[in-house]
């Protein structure tokens, strides 16, 4: 995906299950419905988690313990608009990273060793992954998050508000300033 395009919802019903319903069901007990939201959100989780804590067997311990709030949270999950459930997902890893984070320490390095070295473009020019995980790293961490969660998650600027608690114009500006900053830094590093 290219910086500037709309990202995919994060509410995609490719599986033909509506979301509200699995919600529901699975708050209910139905184990079937949580396999299918564990599977409709394990690799966006996956990422988020990766990105905020900087590795693999970290990322796998937050998704769990991501999942088992959510379980234990459904019953009281309320469906208020199509973005309620992925926002309340995510506020739910952010809280549960947030938490990873502090037991750890705050400075969290990405394994830049895991990650394929592979080209990608950025504003029209083909830079290294590593080059762009090098400088979001660089951003403040509230402009991070919402790069991560709208380009690496795919939420849009509506989940990304609710997720993090914020309006959705604040969010918009957050984006806004990152991508200027993330854009000035790719410029500094190719010259």
């Amino acid at each position: 995906m290219r910086v500037g395009e709309r990202p995919p919802t994060a509410i995609q019903r490719e599986d033909g299950d509506d979301l509200r319903d699995l919600a529901s069901r699975a708050g209910g007990g139905d184990t079937e419905a949580f396999r299918r939201l564990f599977d409709r959100y394990h690799d966006r989780l996956y990422r988020y988690a990766y990105v905020r804590v900087g590795g693999r067997e970290e990322a796998q311990d937050v998704l769990q313990e991501v999942f088992l709030a959510v379980w234990r949270g459904l019953p009281s999950f309320r469906h208020d608009h199509e973005g309620s459930f992925p926002a309340w997902l995510f506020g739910i890893a952010r809280n549960v990273v947030g938490t990873h984070r502090r037991r750890k320490g705050r400075s969290v390095p990405l394994d830049l060793e895991a990650l394929p070295d592979r080209p990608v473009e950025f504003e029209g020019v083909v830079v290294s992954r590593r080059m762009v995980v090098e400088e979001l790293a660089r951003l403040p961490e509230a402009q991070r998050e919402v790069l991560v969660l709208r380009f690496l998650v795919g939420l849009s600027g509506r989940e990304v508000a609710n997720a993090i608690g914020r309006s959705e114009g604040a969010v918009t500006a957050l984006q806004v300033r990152a991508l200027r900053r993330l854009r000035a830094g790719m410029e500094e590093i190719s010259r």
